[in-house]
């Protein structure tokens, strides 16, 4: 169907950041790991106000 190239492609053009590989990885992943934090308090909340609900 796509060969690599192809989909590589199209992930750059989609990619908002083109300069995104300059930021160092560590600051990358103090985001992620951040997001992921925001990420669960929000699930658990959401989680807890279900359960609650019902």
């Amino acid at each position: 169907m796509f060969q690599t190239s192809d989909i590589d492609e199209s992930k750059e053009m989609q990619n908002p950041l083109p300069h995104f590989h300059t930021i160092p990885s560590s600051v990358v992943l103090e985001i992620l790991l951040g997001l992921s934090r925001v990420a669960q308090v929000a699930l658990t909340e959401i989680y807890f106000d279900t359960v609650n609900g019902f």
